[in-house]
């Protein structure tokens, strides 16, 4: 089994609790773990690790470790990604990779995703994007999004010294102080949004979210109970709002009525074209893309993850 663990998660906390766990995780599965970091050098040790046999892959840190594992595996050729499942340590901030916590995937107080004899097939997110003169592309496993929760993200991402503190000391806080900032200084956006086969209509985009899960960030939640493997997301689009009305929807987050706003729209698709005049932050599973154009479609049941 081979654990790709982020040191810098949690606001660098994450090494701290893995030295929590490691005795636990090394009594359960024996000395077949081999534990690398984070790094330039991970992508080639991870192929060569599945080349030789290695079927376990496990993303020890927060949501954007789990991304960054998997932007690994579906570089992958078909072949071995199909012998591949994918497990995870939730050693980050928010960890909406494992919510909610049932008391059987928990070691200690750290989440885990490592019972491998029952596992699933899940839907995995593609972003196709703009870069420049190139066309790249991103995926993600639980929800991607525009507007104020990307820029909230990109803040909590980057942070202040204020964040920082709180980041280390006090997640929930950290949060709620990103969310607060995003809306102060995140204005209505015009974007060109088409959706699975209807025309392209121009929205005033305050957020819009592509979900595979209910969980955002903390305890922020959707109302919607999307299904990992079928082959659809949900959406939930909150526009032509004013700026002060955006604090109803951080209001709705927080007791996971979302849907229930004046603003909000909501539907399943599997694939939605947005364009705009600016470039705009996409948010996937925590990490940040700057783009004018992107096309966010589904791969069905395209990777196994542990229970």
């Amino acid at each position: 089994m081979l654990i790709i663990l982020n040191h810098s998660a949690h606001a660098g906390t994450a090494l701290a609790r893995w030295k929590r766990i490691e005795a636990a995780i090394y009594s359960r599965f024996g000395d077949c773990i081999r534990v690398t970091e984070l790094g330039t050098g991970t992508e080639a040790l991870l192929r060569e690790f599945v080349e030789q046999g290695e079927r376990r892959i496990v993303a020890a840190g927060g949501d954007g470790t789990v991304n960054a594992v998997l932007q690994m595996v579906m570089h992958l050729s078909a072949s071995q990604r199909e012998q591949i499942t994918l497990g995870a340590i939730g050693l980050g901030s928010s960890n909406d990779m494992h919510k909610p916590h049932p008391a059987q995937s928990m070691i200690g107080d750290v989440p885990v995703k490592l019972n491998f004899d029952r596992s699933g097939l899940r839907d995995i997110g593609v972003i196709r994007y703009r870069d420049g003169d190139c066309s790249r592309t991103r995926y993600w496993i639980l929800n991607a999004s525009v507007g104020v929760t990307a820029d909230a993200n990109d803040f909590f991402n980057r942070g202040d010294l204020l964040l920082r503190f709180l980041k280390r000391h006090a997640t929930a806080l950290a949060i709620l102080y990103a969310a607060l900032h995003s809306i102060l200084l995140t204005g209505r956006r015009s974007m060109l949004l088409e959706r699975d086969a209807n025309a392209a209509t121009m929205v005033a985009v305050n957020n819009l979210a592509m979900l595979k899960s209910p969980h955002v960030s903390g305890s922020l939640r959707y109302d919607v109970s999307p299904e990992a493997d079928s082959g659809n997301f949900q959406v939930h689009c909150f526009s032509g709002a004013m700026r002060l009305q955006v604090f109803a929807l951080l209001l709705a987050l927080m007791r996971g009525t979302p849907s229930t706003l004046r603003h909000a729209e909501g539907w399943e698709g599997n694939l939605l074209r947005i364009r705009s005049a600016y470039h705009f932050n996409i948010e996937c599973d925590g990490e940040i893309i700057l783009t004018d154009e992107a096309v966010i479609t589904i791969h069905p049941q395209r990777i196994r993850v542990a229970s």
